[in-house]
């Protein structure tokens, strides 16, 4: 079972700021297939762009490690590029409201982005934190990841559930 990291914030505190860190982390000192999962693809998007983006061109290491097909010649990530390639692995940004992209390909390290949002988002499809969650069996040392702030009464929220059984 994948090491559960549970992080119950307020709004606007620097969650994208941590999925960053864990990105990097991953990336330069343990190598292997990343999935961040958010509400929808919009957000996956500004995600790219408006966090990773810069984050990939201030940090050099990050820069040479990325494939050259995501990158433009100004070392920016495309705009339609959720997946990126690295020598070890991938990071793949999805949509929770589509369960298959949750349960598409094994990974040790899977964070969930405003997991109220993705719950609801994905309806009656499935549990999305189960579906992510499984993605990470094949590793002896996984990380599941689970950010956000709480957006529904203690009874509904996924995000205080996970929180309260970690």
């Amino acid at each position: 079972r994948a090491k559960r990291i549970v992080l119950c914030k307020a709004n606007q505190i620097g969650g994208s700021e941590c999925i960053i860190n864990l990105v990097c982390h991953g990336v330069a000192c343990n190598p292997r297939n990343i999935l961040i999962a958010f509400p929808n693809l919009e957000l996956t998007t500004s995600f790219a762009t408006e966090r990773l983006q810069p984050s990939v061109a201030l940090i050099p290491f990050l820069r040479d490690k990325l494939t050259d097909e995501v990158l433009d010649s100004q070392n920016r990530i495309r705009c339609a590029a959720r997946r990126l390639r690295f020598s070890g692995g991938s990071l793949t940004l999805v949509g929770a409201a589509s369960i298959a992209s949750l349960t598409s390909r094994p990974c040790g390290i899977v964070i969930m982005d405003e997991v109220d949002l993705c719950v609801q988002a994905s309806g009656h499809a499935g549990n999305p934190i189960k579906a992510l969650e499984g993605r990470t069996s094949r590793f002896f040392d996984a990380k599941a990841v689970f950010i956000g702030a709480p957006i529904h009464s203690a009874e509904e929220s996924g995000i205080e559930s996970l929180w309260t059984d970690s």
